[in-house]
């Protein structure tokens, strides 16, 4: 299926789907999104060549710009450029409510790569990163 196809197939059996926020993409770069209109305020999505950046609860609009931005002016391996992204997403507001968790999740087509998740962290991304940096310096340079 496509991600369009996936994602529709996938939202008419949600009885919640207005709750959701999803966002797909394939390795050929075809996207699908979806914000349900009961999904908390501010909230928003923004595409661009090779990725999808979403959000509820945030700051504002300029979290989400800021986030593309960095994706798009990083030429880093793509675990560190999403480390960065989730870095700046904080500096520009974040989370309106403050941080609580975040995660990292990469995997190809064979196997998972990293999948790191942090929780109930007073500072979760600066957490992630020392994770990333002991864990995965060598594996992702």
């Amino acid at each position: 299926m496509s991600p369009r196809e996936a994602l529709d197939w996938i939202l008419r059996k949600d009885t919640a789907r207005d709750l959701r926020q999803v966002a797909m993409m394939d390795t050929k770069g075809n996207k699908a999104v979806f914000t349900g209109s009961r999904t908390p305020e501010w909230r928003g999505q923004k595409t661009g060549k090779d990725y999808v950046v979403i959000g509820n609860l945030l700051a504002g609009r300029k979290v989400l710009d800021r986030m593309a931005e960095e994706f798009e002016r990083s030429e880093e391996h793509l675990v560190w450029r999403m480390m960065r992204v989730l870095s700046t997403a904080k500096e520009s507001g974040g989370d309106r409510r403050g941080e609580r968790s975040a995660a990292l999740l990469m995997a190809d087509p064979t196997s998972i790569k990293v999948d790191i998740r942090i929780d109930m962290d007073k500072e979760p991304i600066d957490a992630l990163r020392r994770r990333m940096e002991t864990s995965f310096a060598r594996s992702f340079p």
